[in-house]
């Protein structure tokens, strides 16, 4: 295939995120050469060759001064804008405006893409603000687009197919190289349910005090029983179902373990134990990726997330890829730690009360850190929908299905990576009880 070279010129006013965010979109078309240049219009000028050109305002950084880190730039309304290349009814843009021209080998448009881009990948609202809930997290209903009801829209991939879209009109060859992925992922926050006295005793007193149920009382003491002679009977210990079902169906599952010791603060599991020791060599074998479950502790703490690091690959080998327990993380501090531990692929990036778009894209992307203005070696691998956030939203089956059937259809729909997060211990028990086909149909539904 022939490749595309293309000029870019903007100003020189925050010239390494403006680099950063045109690099980023167009680095999802399939072979593209940028070039880029600096000019003194505030504007972005694609330049295709043969008087062939795209022009964006540049409405967000021409109006900013030393610095847009700030809650006055934030953006305080969404337009909806319409043109014959938006992929939707509307398309949501946080700067500029809708006026748009358009000729036979020149257009230009208004709304400020590129900025309103930079904004949902960089997550630089999240850096400025102060709010945390219990957690220590950004709280979702702060977030800009949940505010504005655009969490379920992946307003990131609508600009990448509107610039597609105005590439093919301007007679370019320019497709885009992703196609729709499912990746199921699996945070081993627990590993067994029975395995020791005193779990026993607080599954039973659940199943009578809590769900009030005698059926499960006596369940839960045969599972005990069954699991003294085999772990693989432990109703937590569906490694490898999961492993399996995903084989079947040529996905990847990714694990991500918590390298806790026993004693520890967070402890759920001793890393070192020759049992999970063995999971965990297993199921590298049968070709899932292993991860790291950074512990709470770990999320701002570089010391203890490096030595996390170093005990799951002192059972495994060179770990590349983590996610952070209960979803913490501090932009772009978290980012930073990541890019030092040499972590590759991070999949933190999610709403932990419902599915959706937290940064607005469904395709993974590099991080941007923009206190020290530079792109690291870093990848964020967006997580779409977690089962235990979405199942409080919507805590009847039928919706839940509906629900996480849409996220995926929007996902297909952009070519893009739907990654959602199923916990090992949420299959057969409490009220994930009898689950276990619901999750092998929706799945199998989604490819």
């Amino acid at each position: 295939m022939t490749v595309l070279s293309i000029d870019v010129y903007f100003s020189k006013k925050f010239y390494y995120e403006k680099k950063y965010i045109v690099k980023t979109l167009f680095s999802y078309f399939e072979n593209i050469e940028l070039r880029f240049f600096t000019h003194d219009f505030d504007e972005y000028r694609i330049s295709l060759g043969t008087g062939l050109e795209i022009i964006f305002d540049d409405d967000f950084f021409s109006s900013q001064g030393e610095t847009y880190l700030t809650k006055e730039s934030l953006p305080t309304q969404v337009h909806y804008i319409q043109n014959v290349f938006t992929p939707e009814t509307d398309l949501p843009v946080l700067y500029g405006s809708d006026n748009f021209i358009l000729e036979n080998s020149r257009i230009h448009c208004s709304a400020d893409i590129f900025a309103s881009a930079f904004f949902m990948l960089t997550r630089w609202e999240e850096t400025i603000s102060r709010e945390k809930d219990k957690f220590g997290r950004f709280p979702d209903e702060l977030s800009f687009v949940q505010r504005h009801k655009l969490h379920y829209r992946p307003i990131v991939n609508e600009y990448i197919e509107m610039l597609h879209r105005m590439l093919v009109y301007l007679g370019q060859t320019a497709e885009i190289s992703r196609k729709y992925t499912v990746i199921p992922t699996h945070d081993i926050d627990f590993l067994f349910r029975l395995n020791t006295l005193p779990k026993l005793i607080k599954s039973l007193a659940g199943d009578v005090l809590k769900r009030k149920n005698p059926i499960d009382f006596t369940k839960t003491l045969v599972d005990y029983t069954k699991s003294l002679f085999n772990s693989k009977n432990d109703p937590y210990n569906t490694f490898e179902f999961l492993s399996d079902f995903s084989k079947k169906n040529n996905l990847v599952s990714r694990f991500y373990f918590m390298p806790s010791y026993k004693g520890e603060h967070e402890a759920k599991y001793d890393i070192r134990n020759k049992k999970i020791e063995k999971i965990i060599k297993k199921l590298s074998e049968n070709g899932n990726i292993i991860g790291l479950h950074g512990t709470v502790s770990a999320y701002q703490n570089k010391e203890i997330f490096a030595e996390e690091k170093q005990r799951l690959e002192s059972v495994l080998g060179l770990v590349t890829e983590c996610r952070m327990h209960f979803l913490r993380l501090s932009v772009p501090e978290s980012f930073r730690m990541f890019d030092a531990c040499n972590i590759l692929t991070d999949s933190t990036l999610c709403f932990s009360n419902d599915g959706g778009f937290r940064a607005g894209i469904c395709f993974e992307f590099p991080v941007f850190d923009v206190l020290a203005r530079k792109e690291l070696n870093l990848w964020e691998m967006p997580l779409i929908v977690m089962e235990t956030a979405l199942r409080k939203k919507y805590p009847q089956e039928e919706e839940f299905y509906k629900a996480f059937q849409n996220l995926a259809s929007i996902v297909k729909k952009y070519q893009g990576e739907f990654v959602f997060l199923w916990h090992n211990s949420n299959l057969n028990t409490g009220i994930w009880k009898g689950w276990k086909k619901i999750y092998e149909k929706l799945v199998q539904d989604i490819l």
